[in-house]
């Protein structure tokens, strides 16, 4: 167990957040650029493990639904008992169309699955290109504020005032002025 010396600053003292703020700074930015590869690695292999259970589970149902198909000919041809009729072709005929609609919804599926994994690829790669203008966006305002705060810093150095609070009276900082001759207007 750890114990508190006397003389010891710890996480105390003017010196601890200068020298942990670089260390977290460095911490949230690594995170931050590494969650979004990372994160769409993961979805990927998500969509790509859902997209085999999803086909697995629609070649199941297709076989079943052709022995399925194939059953119920077989019940409608043994119910006839004799050679094939007309009401036995017609139910051969519509056994068939049956299979071609099932044919048809397989083909609605497979593209269904393309349409539906060429969306999830945008949408992975359109929100990390926002990623991507976030962090530029934020490192442009980084970049006005280190401005201001310079130029802030020299006038204070140069001119000795702070800029922005000459001529506001005595209402002190930040007192916005209220008369034409506080704001200038001597006419």
């Amino acid at each position: 167990m750890t114990r508190w010396r006397p003389g010891s600053r710890g996480l105390e003292g003017p010196g601890c957040v200068a020298r942990a703020a670089p260390v977290l700074a460095g911490l949230a930015l690594g995170l931050a650029a590494g969650c979004t590869r990372e994160s769409a690695r993961i979805a990927l292999d998500a969509q790509r493990r859902a997209d085999e259970v999803q086909q697995a589970v629609f070649e199941r149902q297709h076989a079943a639904l052709r022995v399925l198909l194939y059953r119920d000919l077989v019940r409608r041809l043994e119910e006839g008992g004799a050679p094939l009729t007309d009401a036995q072709r017609d139910a051969i005929g519509a056994a068939w169309n049956d299979r071609d609609l099932i044919e048809f919804w397989h083909v609605q599926h497979e593209r269904a699955k393309a349409l539906r994994r060429a969306g999830v690829d945008a949408q992975l790669w359109g929100s990390q290109a926002a990623l991507d203008l976030l962090i530029k966006a934020t490192e442009a305002r980084l970049d006005r504020a280190r401005t201001g705060l310079a130029t802030y810093a020299g006038a204070v150095v140069f001119e000795g005032t702070e800029p922005g609070l000459e001529g506001q009276g005595s209402g002190g900082r930040g007192a916005a002025p209220t008369t034409p001759r506080e704001r200038g207007d001597d006419r």
